[in-house]
């Protein structure tokens, strides 16, 4: 569709390229990175890993339905979520090989690793909610669902790690949120700059739309301390702000201003004592038999749980923008 409303030079001079831009397109909805003369780009949107997620998450469904059909042979949830991740990842690898060109390289074990891991998260998800419900249960989420299939122990440990999650990226979305609202002149001096026009300006907000995860999750990395860096020499945290030349990207006019952090933003730091109660309180609460003498471990375990799945968020929403200092 692309190919045909746009410019015939914009996705390439023929089917080859076409196909190859097609695919590049699809590995970015999936994170996986590319290589250009100037350097690499690993900065992608999360938000396009909706779509492969929700279509995933219904795969991993049909998996299981179709294994629990008559005539056919009951599956559980790793095994269907093996069975739809590895030749997800084949074929995602594959195709980063095909889709090679002079200009555009895609990461081929980036891309076998990626799919593998969203079709496991995703179809495993989507296969635990089949499962329970064929059991007659009534789940409304697949993260409900697997809950209920883990033993009483892990289950603590996952609902005191989300719980904790989830205060966090709240903490970095209200972050994002008001420093945005109080930038919102700036930001339309900087739409004003770009004049993309309508049309242009619907992929913008679409563009917008799809970095919004990432935004969110550098709010949480200000709230948790050690902050972001928006490019090379650059540091937006707490202790300071230094920032060289910014990219006239309208969701970057939320940054503030250089110099010493606002001391209002200090109270950002609360998030994550909060998120820590939280999640060991709900660590306990879910514990099959709580002992007061073992609390104080099960918390720690929580502790460094939500701190590799913050970890986790933070690679994902970072990366390099080509060469120099981006």
């Amino acid at each position: 569709i692309g190919w045909v409303a746009g410019p015939r030079s914009a996705l390439g001079s023929g089917l080859p390229d076409v196909f190859r831009t097609a695919v590049n397109f699809w590995l970015v909805a999936h994170h996986a990175g590319y290589s250009l003369p100037s350097g690499r780009v690993g900065l992608l949107p999360l938000g396009l890993m909706v779509l492969p997620g929700a279509l995933l998450y219904r795969s991993g469904g049909w998996i299981t339905r179709a294994a629990d059909a008559p005539g056919g042979r009951r599956i559980g949830v790793v095994p269907a979520a093996f069975a739809l991740a590895v030749p997800y990842s084949i074929l995602a690898g594959l195709l980063a090989l095909a889709a090679r060109g002079s200009t555009v390289v895609p990461s081929a074990w980036q891309a076998l690793v990626v799919a593998f891991v969203l079709a496991l998260f995703a179809g495993g998800l989507g296969a635990a909610r089949a499962v329970v419900r064929a059991r007659g249960g009534r789940v409304r989420s697949g993260l409900g669902a697997l809950l209920r299939l883990l033993p009483d122990r892990p289950r603590s440990l996952v609902v005191g790690v989300a719980g904790a999650t989830a205060v966090l990226v709240a903490a970095g979305a209200l972050l994002a949120g008001l420093s945005l609202a109080l930038h919102v002149r700036q930001a339309g001096q900087l739409y004003d700059v770009l004049a993309p026009g309508f049309v242009g300006g619907v992929l913008l907000f679409l563009v917008e739309l799809a970095f919004l995860p990432n935004t969110v999750i550098w709010g949480m990395a200000y709230a948790i301390g050690p902050g972001f860096s928006v490019g090379t020499g650059t540091s937006v945290s707490p202790t300071g702000v230094f920032l060289d030349v910014v990219p006239s990207f309208p969701p970057l006019a939320a940054l503030p201003e250089p110099g010493p952090a606002p001391a209002v933003s200090l109270l950002a730091l609360a998030a994550p004592f909060i998120a820590g109660i939280v999640g060991g309180a709900l660590t306990v609460r879910v514990m099959p038999s709580p002992v007061s003498e073992a609390a104080p471990l099960w918390g720690f375990v929580s502790g460094a749980l939500t701190a590799v799945v913050v970890a986790g968020l933070a690679a994902l929403a970072g990366g390099p923008l080509g060469g120099q200092r981006l």
